[in-house]
């Protein structure tokens, strides 16, 4: 195209522009609107979505007359559509429809036929194409008549946003502020009908029937449990609560995904001839009472009756993907598509929704659980025979031959939990049915629940040494099972004994006295403080007294290990460690009362215990053990500053090794005692902070007037650390403690220690032992293959002061 065309063109555009601006009220047949006030109006006032009875859709025919081109009705609180077609109503899409009217606000208004306004025709509010009839509800309280609105709908403005509406028996027009009601009114009837295929409550639902290709089934909701729902047919049996809950969600939520035929005439079509599911809800209604049956009990209450609400059929594949499936409503008068999950939602057989739980437990009820199992069985490899029984809040252990004992509530809760979540793996039935041929009991287990009259339970049976079958006594069949979903059923009665052992008051202790293989300690409380009185009087640690009845307030157990009047085969007669508690006398004329713990270590290593007065033997943790061991006083053996020490002298029968430090580095001395070759700083650090700081695990004597009786009179080693003005000797001796003893220190290598001019004979015993038992080959001279090259010897200073003498070594 030329360029003078061009030009042509545009001037011709801008022409026309012009001139419709100029004569647009002419041409649109708008005038400038009258000043906005400054608040907006109500289209409709005093008049609420709740107030109304009825609702009509009308649209302008061919023939120029109003037609119903949706029709809706309130009918029970709820909307119905009761033309171009007869169903239930949306609710939301309908309210949505209705507030776009009653909710419409609008500014401006327009007197159609005035000078300068625009005519109805222009507004297309004459004829108009649409209208909305809206019908109140009397008003008997208020007295106030149905009062019927008509509002016409008109044409949105050119510019802007809005809508010309006018109402029937007002002579101006307005402009809405949103044209959200054209937009309504123009929907077609699919989007105002309900999706909901089903519109009974769920707790309304007391019966539920499927006819399909996996067979008839009939389920009942339990009349008492509400909660819980049994298989009618094709047997009778619990149902599984998981999966009715399934399939009950499933039947209320079906929604229909399109609307495919209305009063259909050929079913055949759709596969709905012959459906492939049929689902039939039922709920209780009232049942009028014959004349006989008002005459034999006139003051009955009225009987109710399971009755039908609806039926749903499901046929054919609505698509090619089969993502949908055809649905005939239970009124017979539509045909939707619904989703194909929910259809395989619903087709259950009887498998799918019988209760695999072996028992129907409600553990809250559970008074009594009866366990009896052979050897076989047990976890124990011993015959298992016991009841739990519950007294009041509290639940009790009983074993024949012996007091009742407390159970542990939590051991108690889990071997519930257990028998409340044990399931079969199938059903000894149908093609299984082989399974239970040959069935013969070897254990049982029966479970007590509040206001059952009979006792629920099963028995195990099956054949090898894991029985995995069981035989549900009250509802007659057999099932296999997992028998690794037995571990708690399989535990001896010992095992939900409570855990606790030993109670004592603190406040009431007055003496606590402990006995091990050397020794004997006890502690007394003389006005309100804790002093040691045996073997020797000296105040313990501070915190030891607080932290051994802390440990004794509430000692429990990991777990019992038998019940026997034998404690020596468990060496508890007398026991390695014998604590006894006394506790000041509860009322004047009473005795003080004494608690007698006895603890030992078995061949296992394990810590054994018992309490005088009881036949149980448990097991205590090796943390307990210790805390019941330890030791009471301050267990400081040396107190040498490692940065202070100048010499280090590590000394065997065999050989004697000397080191000097010299400028913050070691050196070992000739035989002249002049610095030689270095020594690595790693290796003699280590001894000094174990033999600086050294801790004893127990003292062994708190008197060291034999030192022959330890072998320290002839020490294994000899470990002298010197500073400037002191000098600190380490006998280490060879001996062992003897087994009994060494048994109460949990670490290796233990020995006995002494530092001269002490009082005492310490156990030394883990890491610090290890350390100062291997400090003289620690300090050997390295072989030449692995010397490394000599460092240059420093010269041998002469000493700023005269060193004090050595201490006299002990005999």
């Amino acid at each position: 195209m030329r360029y003078t065309t061009t030009l042509i063109l545009a001037v011709i555009v801008f022409i026309a522009a012009a001139l419709i601006y100029v004569y647009r009220d002419q041409l649109t047949g708008e005038a400038k609107p009258p000043e906005k006030p400054s608040e907006t109006k109500a289209l409709i006032e005093n008049v609420k979505v709740d107030d109304l009875a009825s609702a009509t859709v009308e649209e302008r025919a061919k023939d120029g007359k109003m037609a119903p081109r949706l029709a809706l009705k309130k009918v029970d609180g709820q909307w119905r559509i009761t033309a171009p077609l007869e169903g239930a109503a949306d609710d939301y899409e309908v309210s949505r429809l209705l507030r776009a009217a009653l909710d419409g606000r609008y500014r401006t208004t327009i007197e159609p036929g005035k000078k300068g306004q625009p005519t109805l025709e222009a507004l297309g509010l004459e004829p108009a194409p649409l209208q909305l009839v809206l019908t109140t509800k009397e008003n008997e309280k208020d007295k106030k008549p149905a009062r019927t609105m008509t509002i016409a709908i008109g044409r949105r403005p050119s510019f802007g946003e809005g809508l010309y509406v006018r109402l029937a028996d007002q002579p101006k027009a307005v402009v809405l502020e949103r044209a959200d009601l054209l937009d309504r009114a123009k929907e077609k009837t699919n989007a105002y009908r309900s999706r909901e295929l089903v519109s009974v409550g769920r707790e309304d639902v007391v019966r539920i029937d499927l006819a399909g290709e996996k067979g008839a089934i009939e389920l009942n909701r339990d009349a008492k449990e509400r909660d819980r729902w049994v298989l009618a047919k094709p047997l009778a049996s619990r149902a599984d609560p998981d999966a009715t809950a399934a399939l009950v969600r499933a039947a209320l939520g079906l929604s229909a995904k399109e609307f495919v035929e209305d009063n259909p005439k050929d079913l055949a079509a759709f596969g709905l001839d012959q459906p492939r599911l049929t689902l039939t809800l039922y709920k209780l209604v009232t049942v009028e009472r014959t004349k006989a049956e008002a005459e034999a009990a006139p003051n009955a209450e009225p009987r109710k009756e399971p009755a039908k609400v609806a039926t749903l059929k499901f046929g054919a594949w609505a698509d090619p993907k089969h993502d949908t499936v055809y649905l005939l409503t239970s009124d017979g008068k539509q045909v939707v598509a619904v989703d194909a999950a929910a259809y395989k939602d619903l087709a259950k057989s009887a498998t799918d929704l019988r209760d695999r739980h072996v028992l129907a437990l409600d553990t809250s009820r559970a008074n009594k659980v009866t366990v009896k199992l052979p050897a076989k069985l047990s976890e124990s490899k011993t015959e298992i025979a016991y009841e739990l029984v519950k007294d009041g809040t509290a639940w009790k252990v009983h074993v024949e031959g012996r007091p009742d004992a407390k159970a542990d509530p939590a051991t108690v809760e889990f071997l519930l939990k257990e028998l409340a979540e044990l399931r079969v793996l199938y059903f000894a039935e149908g093609e299984h049915a082989d399974v239970a041929k040959g069935f013969a009991p070897l254990g049982s287990v029966r479970v007590q629940l509040a206001n059952d009259a009979v006792a629920q339970g099963f028995d195990i049976g099956g054949a090898g040494d894991a029985p995995s079958l069981v035989k549900n006594v009250r509802e007659d069949w057999i099932g296999r099972i997992n028998e690794k979903t037995l571990n708690w059923v399989r535990k001896d009665g010992l095992d939900f004994l409570d855990k606790q052992v030993l109670a004592v008051d603190p406040k009431k202790v007055t003496t606590v006295a402990i006995q091990t293989p050397d020794r004997k300690i006890v502690l007394e409380k003389k006005n309100d403080k804790w002093q040691m009185t045996e073997p020797t009087s000296a105040e313990p640690d501070p915190a030891y007294a607080g932290e051994l009845l802390r440990n004794l307030q509430d000692l429990r157990c990991e777990k019992y290990v038998a019940a026997t009047k034998d404690f020596k085969a468990y060496k508890l007669d007398p026991g390695l460690v014998v604590c006894t508690v006394t506790q000041a006398a509860e009322a004047k004329d009473a005795k003080p009362t004494e608690k007698v713990l006895r603890l030992a270590q078995d061949e296992k290593a394990k810590i054994v215990g018992r309490v005088d007065g009881s036949d149980l033997v448990f097991e205590l943790s090796m943390a307990a053990f210790a805390a019941l061991s330890g030791e009471p006083l301050d267990k400081k053996m040396t107190s040498v500053s490692m940065p202070d020490v100048k010499e280090l002298e590590i000394a065997t029968p065999d050989q004697k090794t000397r080191l000097l430090k010299i400028d913050q580095k070691w050196y070992r001395a000739d035989a002249s005692g002049a610095p030689g070759e270095g020594v690595q700083d790693e290796a003699v650090n280590d001894i000094l902070q174990n033999a600086g700081g050294l801790l004893c695990a127990r003292w062994a004597s708190y008197e060291a007037k034999d030192l022959a009786k330890f072998g320290l009179d002839k020490p294994a080693l000899r470990i002298k650390l010197s500073t400037d003005k002191t000098a600190t000797l380490i006998l280490i001796s060879a001996k062992e403690p003897p087994v009994d003893l060494g048994a109460l220190v949990d670490q290796r290598p233990v020995r006995y220690v002494f530092v001269e001019g002490g009082q005492r004979v310490g156990l030394v015993a883990g890491r610090p032992a290890e350390v100062l038992l291997g400090a003289a080959k620690a300090l050997e001279p390295k072989k030449p293959d692995e010397a490394k090259p000599e460092e240059k010897k420093p010269e041998a200073k002469k000493p700023a002061a005269k060193k004090p003498a050595a201490p006299k070594e002990s005999k």
